[in-house]
């Protein structure tokens, strides 16, 4: 009725928008995924350019650190790289003493309680992710080799993915 419509003016009501196929959201998400799917992608590919037998690490770390906005991407790649430099340090120096499984066991424990001191539980995941990967992935050569190619590998997925969100691609 008039009424009706003169009310609905009044009160600015307004017909719903017919959903879009690519709406604010979903364009997000795509831009998200094509930002994820870089920057994995390019770990992967700088990865075999250094000669690094296990830079799909690289790649991983990239996905896990990638958020959809610079200040979420730049706080995950900080919680990331401590973890793994926690980890790495004590996956290391708890390889040199006692045996499996009590010195892994006891590098886990350590980890959780330097990260949770230091007031970087988001980080102590990471470190005991690392020191599994150091201490259980068996792998000929030394170990301090190994955690180093970890470090290397997560660096080399925080910084990608820092580029690949602050550049804007």
């Amino acid at each position: 009725t008039t009424s009706q419509q003169q009310l609905a003016i009044k009160l600015r009501v307004e017909e719903k928008e017919k959903p879009r196929i690519l709406s604010w959201e979903r364009q997000r998400l795509l831009i998200h995924a094509a930002k994820t799917a870089l920057a994995a992608a390019l770990c992967w590919w700088l990865a075999l350019r250094f000669g690094w037998r296990d830079g799909y690490w690289g790649s991983i770390s990239a996905i896990i650190v990638l958020q959809s906005n610079v200040g979420s991407t730049v706080n995950a790649s900080r919680d990331r790289i401590l973890g793994t430099l926690i980890g790495a340090v004590l996956g290391f120096s708890f390889s040199l003493f006692g045996v499996l499984p009590w010195n892994y066991i006891l590098a886990v424990l350590a980890a959780v309680i330097v990260c949770g001191l230091l007031g970087l539980r988001s980080s102590s995941r990471l470190a005991g992710v690392t020191i599994t990967i150091i201490m259980l992935v068996q792998k000929t050569g030394p170990r301090w080799i190994l955690a180093l190619d970890r470090v290397g590998e997560v660096v080399l997925g925080i910084v990608v993915a820092l580029a690949v969100t602050t550049l804007g691609f």
